[in-house]
């Protein structure tokens, strides 16, 4: 046994590599820190090298990138309320067609003008009428009376309602074709309502008692009142104490200067 050399034990190995003397104590110590500070350099190390991934992560979920991509006041922001417009024309229609339904006159509506009632007739002597001013006469009851035919162009006075003595009389005067007929009630007892609704195809459109007739027809119930269409020099010659209906807005000789 004593030929072959001995192998040192492990206690024996640790023992020699430990320091001796008064510094063994601070060699120590400094193993210790540089061993500390190599670990913690190494950890830090793999700890900061993934940082782009961690970045995307963040704009995943980033809220303000979640407003960029979709913005709740762009894609659902509410419509401002409108004033309601009384006149706004349906979605698809026609604003002419809209505009003809409106208007009376398109949808075929008749307007009435009654006839004017109680004339206001003056004496030939304080008419202030030239002599070629063209008048349709009449003589009822032995009572001549005359009325201007430009006074009775208007549509309030296409027609005169008078009273002659006890007789109501209808005098009609179409100014477009220059027709002109007078008419009386066939009864005095029956009431009578007599008006007309304009010129259509150049002629007075009356209306007695809610049914219309053309001025010339032969079938309207009144009974037909003789009179002559001529000038007011002839009438004035042939009656001189006649009355005339000169207008609504002549004024009788007497108020010329």
């Amino acid at each position: 046994m004593t030929g072959f050399a001995q192998k040192p034990s492990a206690d024996v190995v640790f023992a020699s590599c430990q320091p001796s003397g008064p510094f063994s104590a601070k060699a120590s110590l400094l193993l210790v820190i540089g061993a500390a500070i190599m670990v913690g350099a190494t950890t830090a190390g793999c700890d900061s090298s993934p940082e782009a991934p961690a970045t995307t992560s963040q704009a995943e979920t980033s809220p303000g990138a979640v407003a960029r991509t979709e913005s709740p006041t762009a894609s659902k922001s509410p419509e401002l309320a409108r004033p309601a417009d009384d006149n706004a024309v349906p979605a698809g229609q026609n604003p002419t067609a809209a505009t003809e339904k409106t208007d009376p006159s398109a949808e075929g509506e008749t307007r009435l003008f009654p006839g004017l009632a109680a004339p206001k007739c003056i004496p030939a002597a304080d008419a202030a009428l030239s002599d070629d001013v063209e008048v349709i006469g009449v003589v009822v009851d032995g009572q001549p009376r005359a009325y201007v035919c430009d006074a009775l162009r208007s549509d309030s006075s296409r027609i005169i309602i008078d009273l002659i003595e006890r007789t109501p009389v209808f005098v009609t005067y179409c100014a477009e074709s220059g027709m002109a007929r007078v008419f009386s009630q066939s009864s005095p007892e029956t009431p009578v309502s007599v008006a007309h609704t304009g010129v259509r195809a150049d002629e007075l459109q009356l209306v007695v008692n809610g049914a219309t007739f053309p001025q010339s027809s032969l079938e309207i119930p009144l009974a037909d009142v003789d009179f002559v269409k001529t000038l007011w020099i002839a009438w004035k010659d042939e009656h001189p104490d006649t009355m005339v209906f000169p207008g609504e807005s002549a004024a009788p000789n007497s108020a010329q200067p």
